[in-house]
């Protein structure tokens, strides 16, 4: 593991590693997948969902990980927190996006289009 140059960027790594955990769980994530979008290894998603590896703060992989953190939490704001509900629109096809959105956000500019819609679609409801 590389290490942090400061405390702030220790403590951005630690929160922005947790929360990529958390919100690929609660998108059913699979390591695969979630090192795909976020341009990681399998074995490096493994290592940081067992608190052995961080995102160095400031790299690509931090952040990608940012924007599903927040294509996440836009989802779950959308879905009424319902997590089944948020998979769901996650995996089938969505016309307005005409594609799946969990194959969109493999690419960097379909991570950012998902996230703009979701973003949108979310401020909508408040």
């Amino acid at each position: 593991m590389l290490q942090p140059s400061s405390d702030f960027e220790l403590s951005a790594s630690i929160i922005i590693s947790k929360a990529l955990v958390g919100a690929a769980d609660q998108l059913g994530l699979v390591d695969h997948q979630l090192g795909t979008i976020v341009g990681l290894s399998a074995c490096e998603i493994a290592s940081l969902r067992n608190r052995e590896f961080l995102l160095t703060a400031g790299s690509k992989s931090f952040e990608l990980s940012i924007l599903l953190i927040r294509l996440s939490c836009a989802l779950d704001v959308m879905s009424c927190g319902e997590a089944l509900v948020a998979r769901a629109w996650l995996f089938n096809e969505n016309n307005e996006l005409a594609d799946r959105p969990i194959d969109a956000i493999r690419r960097i500019d379909g991570l950012v289009d998902v996230v703009a819609y979701l973003e949108h679609r979310a401020s909508l409801q408040q």
